[in-house]
């Protein structure tokens, strides 16, 4: 089974992302942190963008957050954020498959963001996700879930275009970071999209460094993600088109999830 996502060159880039829509989700998330009872795991969990505050949310409450990931570049990432002088006895962090995996715990709530899931490009890999997800999750948890939004079309003309994501200023380091994409192809029979995110770097010597990773994501139509969730055993409490009013541009999808009786 085929996995994209895992970021190798860039992942020690990867929190510069400063956009809006990823600190709204990060609260969303802590909302039901809140509201959930029981232990908590995190699917795909990269840098622990929202794994950190979820922990610190959480630490000395008697609950604990199990956090995975793939990639090995990620983990690194997040593992560096751990303080030594911190307890962080309520937080596991493992390296793990998100299309294969079993922990022998149930959880109150499961997290799988920031369109995880579009990195399993064939069917298998993302029923088998589902499956699992569901075996770990007690009777009354709730799983919170998210994909884009597709475009119209991802034919000839969407090849080869490119955009910069952000422009920012590292003052920690004084450098000038540029992200951007350039769409490489797509697939539009197996619903696939592959392009290029790229680091430009300025450094305040003016020296330049550039990283990149290649990207690859399988899109499903609102009402093609509603139906694979039904037939593996999910119901659909709340859905979300966007979780700020104020944004205007609405890109992503968001599932509050809970088992059906069955």
């Amino acid at each position: 089974m085929e996995n994209f996502g895992l970021y190798g060159n860039t992942a020690f880039l990867y929190d510069f992302d400063n956009r809006q829509l990823l600190n709204d989700d990060i609260k969303f998330a802590l909302d039901y942190v809140k509201q959930q009872k029981g232990d908590i795991m995190e699917i795909a969990c990269g840098t622990g963008r929202m794994t950190i505050p979820i922990f610190e949310e959480i630490k000395g409450s008697g609950r604990s957050i199990l956090a995975f990931d793939l990639s090995d570049s990620m983990l690194d990432v997040l593992r560096g954020k751990l303080s030594p002088e911190k307890n962080h006895s309520c937080l596991q962090v493992e390296k793990g498959d998100m299309s294969n995996f079993y922990f022998n715990r149930k959880f109150g709530l499961v997290l799988l963001m920031w369109r995880a899931f579009q990195h399993l490009i064939d069917t298998e890999g993302a029923q088998n996700c589902l499956k699992c997800i569901y075996e770990h999750m007690s009777d009354d948890a709730v799983l919170l879930f998210n994909v884009f939004l597709p475009k119209d079309s991802y034919g000839k003309e969407w090849i080869g275009k490119e955009f910069i994501t952000y422009d920012l200023i590292d003052k920690k380091n004084d450098a000038r970071i540029i992200r951007s994409t350039k769409n490489i192809d797509s697939d539009e029979a197996r619903q696939i999209i592959r392009y290029l995110t790229r680091y430009d770097l300025t450094l305040k010597d003016g020296e330049k460094k550039h990283y990149e990773d290649t990207i690859v994501y399988k899109y499903y139509y609102p009402e093609q993600i509603k139906e694979l969730l039904k037939k593996h055993n999910f119901d659909i409490i709340e859905e979300l088109n966007s979780l700020n009013p104020q944004n205007k541009e609405i890109t992503d999808q968001y599932y509050v999830l809970k088992k059906a009786k069955v």
